[in-house]
């Protein structure tokens, strides 16, 4: 008769020794629900109840925050559906609540967010936890939550702030057997990346890549379980049973800390009989009473330094207030910030979460009262008028780049791309290549802008040539960083971790202490190499570029692999107000109101359906539309008029009319039908305006006087144009140009005919390249915001509208794109034309004789 053995049990002191045995491998946690508990997060018969209420307020059209439904409704429509199984306990109705009422999978996130998360608080034993790991003695913890309990407890411990979240199967290559920092590995995904596994098909089987990241980490460290039952098959059967003879048999030991009044689940019982004697039960009172006792008298590991406080002032109040932060980019970006350090972001989003993240991330702090101030840190990355400033000094680019740290880092790295020129190494199969690895200089400046002596007030430095380029930044190495090991993995050390923290969560640190090793390893693959050396109280790091050089005149290509920066036609736009306002009027058209208000600057508005509509403020008494209302004023949210699109469409009439009056303003001519802006001839014919260009200084002849060859007569004058269209895509909203021309017979407004306009565009478009367009699409962003501002308020006499000068970009590696000349900055009017000349001159004198 075969004898199944009870399992060992042990006291929670002999774990206490495993834990804290500095010569041991670091055991791996894993935490289950019930280690959430005491911190508000629902039990599985709650979340069914908060499901099938979900149901039957959708059934119903109604809200799920109405206050009406009883349980005696939501639990009848429950009973009326045809897949319920009233028989069977509530709990186990849990996956086909989940697949049929949270459904698209949208709703399903938005419901796992509200519940796990929104009242959710860590309990005591969260913080022992946190303790644990900022003292070094827990550097993986595996989970089968969906809450962020552990990322708010670490959070506010220096040791333990800065956590590798590994959070869906697609990220399972980061986990590590011996990670550089704390590591959170999501073993049944994340409701915010939609790979939460709820369902019973999704909890059969675990999925195959996290089983390969996770199996050598039990074969080689202790298994500590807590606050898991062991009831769920993916975990118990296809991880730890199945896996158990290629892990050895788990041989550092699993200890299942087990509440004492629970009885042990029978898979736990197998689990046991399987590995003998390498399971050892541990009883508890619970998860917090665990941790309190593990966590209480125990010092800080020997393999962990002590934490060494920052040279600059990053905690310090800064000399700005909160308004002068940049709220568009913390609106756009910080949610995904947040989500990346852990931190659970809601459904709807408001300036009180986002003030609540800057706080959790130490880019502001909490005063008396309740407000909040910006910290330095915040200034450093998120203020309107940033303190950073690069200057790069690469062959004929001469320019020194100003902002915040993320504003920066943007504008630096387009420069960089852009100095960082391509050519065509030739050979039996001829290649694309750039002097230096594009993702190696992207990295340097990463690391110049995170590692920095900020308080020093010196400009960061870039220097290229032909041989080498050199980033030089204030900052002396920090204490316990080997000047000879610069470049190792375990060489690294944080000056600023609050700005490093952040970048890492933007996704511009990939890895921490791996920036300057990859730096090293993309130049030497290329033949190139790297080198890092402290320099007095300054920090240098040279790359060597690959030993070809191109000929002098080859061909200019883009590599087909690489770091490419792309280019949209779009400005961003904003709106100050965030509203349309609308009041009734007796006027039924522009005309009336214009009559009314003779010699009055008014803001652009629309009469429609009884009401006046318009971006400014009809509300304050300074405003002349005010008096064209009668009754009381509505104020609707852009993003709420525009579900309408008959709305959005008399928005958007009011932001051509606001980009006409500013495109007036600043001296250009409008052509309405067709929605163009050029510029008018001077007084002597030609026109040529000198502007900052994306690389340079340039000048360009806007108007160009065309002459017969045969009479040297004007025949026509061709005109710098650019046609434009405000778009809205989600909730933001764009200015689309599109660089073009308009030809004249007196180089103002008498056009060409239509039919010869197009024909004159077509075969002038056709000389212009891809990378030209680009360059038009920075001059006319110059020509309506300015040289020297990043936005202007549109002088359409609202003060509502703000345009940015800065191209929508996308920055991507790895990818192809098309090839085409370089010829980026100065005069294109004259590219290659005066070979069409004779064919546009016999076309306008054929226009000329249509017209008599």
């Amino acid at each position: 008769m075969l004898t199944v053995m009870s399992p060992m049990y042990v006291k929670v002191s002999r774990l206490k020794s495993v834990l804290i045995d500095d010569s041991k491998p670091r055991p791996v946690l894993l935490l289950g629900a019930g280690a959430s508990v005491k911190s508000g997060i629902p039990l599985v018969r709650d979340l069914v109840q908060q499901i099938a209420r979900v149901g039957y307020c959708h059934d119903h059209g109604w809200d799920y925050r109405d206050p009406r439904p009883q349980q005696s409704d939501w639990l009848q429509w429950l009973r009326s559906q045809t897949w319920y199984d009233e028989a069977a306990p509530l709990e186990l109705t849990y996956p086909q609540l989940v697949e049929r009422v949270l459904v698209p999978k949208q709703v399903r996130k938005d419901f796992f967010q509200r519940a796990l998360r929104e009242r959710a608080t860590p309990s005591p034993g969260y913080q022992h936890l946190a303790d644990l790991v900022a003292k070094g003695w827990l550097r993986t913890v595996l989970t089968a939550n969906f809450d962020d309990l552990i990322y708010q407890s670490c959070r506010a411990l220096p040791g333990a702030a800065l956590i590798e979240a590994v959070k869906s199967p697609f990220e399972m290559h980061l986990v590590s057997s011996d990670p550089a920092m704390p590591q959170v590995v999501h073993v049944h995904g994340t409701v915010e990346h939609y790979t939460d596994c709820n369902l019973e098909d999704e909890t059969r089987t675990m999925h195959p890549d996290v089983k390969v990241a996770i199996n050598p980490l039990l074969k080689d460290h202790p298994l500590v379980v807590v606050g898991y039952r062991g009831a769920e098959p993916s975990v118990m059967k296809d991880l730890l049973l199945d896996g158990s003879q290629a892990a050895g048999n788990y041989p550092h030991g699993i200890y299942w800390c087990a509440r004492r009044v629970d009885e042990l689940h029978p898979q736990v019982l197998d689990l046991a009989a399987q590995v003998g004697t390498n399971l050892m039960v541990v009883p508890v009172d619970g998860f917090d009473e665990l941790m309190s006792e593990l966590n209480e008298g125990t010092a800080r590991s020997a393999r962990v330094a002590q934490p060494t406080a920052p040279t600059t002032t990053e905690l310090q109040p800064a000399a700005i207030s909160t308004d002068q932060l940049d709220w568009r980019f913390i609106e756009a970006e910080l949610p995904a910030v947040a989500d990346a350090l852990g931190i659970a972001v809601p459904s709807t989003i408001d300036r009180d979460w986002l003030s609540d993240v800057l706080v959790q991330l130490n880019l502001a702090a909490e005063r008396a009262g309740g407000e909040t101030h910006p910290t330095h840190a915040g200034e450093l990355l998120l203020s309107l008028d940033g303190p950073i400033t690069v200057e790069i000094n690469w062959g004929t680019i001469r320019r020194t780049v100003a902002g915040n740290i993320c504003q920066v880092l943007a504008d630096a790295t387009e420069l960089l791309t852009e100095a960082n020129a391509p050519f065509r190494l030739k050979g039996p199969k001829s290649v694309n290549v750039r002097p230096y690895p594009p993702l190696a200089l992207k990295e340097l400046l990463v690391n110049c802008l995170a590692h920095a002596n900020h308080d020093a007030g010196t400009p960061i430095s870039v220097t290229g040539g032909v041989e080498t380029v050199t980033f030089v930044n204030q900052g002396s190495l920090m204490e316990g960083v080997d000047a000879l090991g610069l470049g190792r993995t375990s060489n690294r050390a944080y000056r600023n971790p609050v700005v490093a923290n952040f970048l890492y969560g933007f996704g511009a640190m990939d890895k921490f202490g791996s920036g300057l090793v990859h730096v090293r390893e993309w130049a030497q693959e290329d033949g190139g190499d790297a080198s890092f050396e402290p320099d007095g109280c300054s920090f240098v790091a040279t790359v060597r570029a690959r030993p070809e050089r191109p000929d002098e005149g080859a061909t200019i290509a883009r590599p087909a692999d690489g770091y490419e920066v792309f280019y949209a036609n779009a400005l961003p736009v904003r709106f100050r107000r965030g509203f349309v306002d609308m009041g009734a009027t007796t006027a039924t058209s522009r005309a009336e109101v214009f009559e009314r208000n003779t010699g009055v600057q008014t803001a652009p508005f629309n009469p429609h359906g009884g009401n006046l509509l318009t971006l400014s403020d009809l509300e304050a008494t300074t405003n002349p539309l005010a008096s064209e209302v009668r009754g009381s004023v509505k104020h609707v949210a852009i993003r709420d008029f525009c579900q309408d699109p008959d709305d959005e469409r008399l928005l958007v009439q009011l932001l051509n009319e606001s980009l006409r009056r500013h495109a007036k303003d600043r001296g250009l001519l409008v052509y309405g039908r067709e929605q163009r802006l050029y510029f008018p001839k001077s007084v002597d014919g030609e026109r040529r305006i000198s502007y900052h260009g994306r690389l340079k200084d340039s000048t360009r002849t806007v108007v160009k006087v065309r002459r017969s060859r045969t009479t040297n007569q004007v025949t026509y004058y061709e005109h710098h144009a650019v046609r434009w269209q405000f778009r809205r895509f989600g909730d933001d909203w764009h200015l689309l140009l599109v660089p073009g021309w308009i030809f004249t017979r007196d180089g103002e407004e008498d056009l060409l005919h239509p039919k010869r306009v197009t024909s004159l565009s077509t075969r002038r478009a056709a000389r212009d390249y891809n990378p030209n367009v680009s360059a038009h699409l920075y001059f006319w962003a110059s020509m309506l915001v300015g040289d020297d501002a990043r936005e202007i308020v549109l002088a359409d006499g609202s003060d509502a509208v703000v345009l940015e000068r800065q191209p929508v970009t996308a920055h991507l590696a790895g990818v192809p794109s098309p090839a085409g000349g370089e010829d980026d900055e100065g005069d294109h009017t004259d590219l290659e034309l005066d070979e069409l000349e004779g064919e546009l001159e016999r076309l306008v004198l054929a226009d000329n004789e249509d017209d008599e």
